[in-house]
């Protein structure tokens, strides 16, 4: 059956945003793929020739709606494909890794109020094992060793695109990242109507916020 909302919500979420899941299912995104737990995050490489790139352990069908996975942030050695280390990542909607001059890797994770529901066909408001976690910029230090998590940014919307990281012409660079909230996914529900309201922020490098920019509804 013709369903008007979902079309929406399909034409509305850029395709930027699919990415590596980790805790759920959401269909956000490059929908085909998303929707058959196929998320995919391809691999960023240092100058020194390492291969950064997420490994997704095996998967189990938690209800109609969730997965849950191990995943894990790898870094490979290119002259024979062996781990140089491995970080374990929790996370719901997890972007492309961007890798900074410095070494640093920025990535986010998306929280969605709405997923989709395999046994219904259709949209509905996201039930979360973690609930009370927002969307996050995630920020990685490395070394050629060893990698941890510096700083977790907690923003309160829905989806996060991909980090872009730009030189500020100071010696130095800033974290860009668009964000996109739909509201609350039972008056959307309701009403039938969809409207996501954008932002774009910029973080300096430790995660703390430089400013932030209103872009209207889509």
């Amino acid at each position: 059956m013709f369903n008007p909302l979902k079309v929406a919500l399909l034409t509305l979420i850029p395709l930027g945003l699919f990415a590596q899941m980790g805790g759920g299912l959401t269909g956000f995104g490059m929908m085909g793929q998303a929707m058959a737990g196929m998320g995919a995050s391809g691999p960023v490489v240092a100058a020194d020739g390492t291969i950064y790139t997420l490994r997704r352990g095996p998967r189990q069908m938690m209800g109609m709606t969730q997965m849950a996975s191990s995943l894990e942030l790898v870094a490979i050695d290119p002259a024979n494909g062996s781990d140089r280390w491995k970080l374990p990542l929790s996370g719901y909607l997890l972007s492309q890794l961007v890798l900074a001059p410095d070494g640093t890797i920025f990535l986010t994770d998306s929280e969605p109020g709405m997923m989709f529901d395999f046994g219904k066909g259709m949209w509905g408001p996201a039930t979360r094992g973690d609930s009370a976690q927002k969307s996050r910029l995630i920020i990685i230090a490395t070394t050629p060793d060893s990698a941890r998590i510096v700083n977790q940014v907690s923003i309160d919307v829905d989806m996060l695109s991909q980090p872009v990281v730009s030189s500020d012409g100071a010696g130095s660079y800033v974290v860009y990242v668009n964000t996109f909230d739909m509201g609350e996914p039972g008056a959307m529900m309701q009403s039938g109507n969809v409207s996501v309201e954008r932002a774009l922020f910029a973080f300096l490098p430790d995660g703390s916020i430089k400013f932030m920019v209103k872009l209207g509804q889509m």
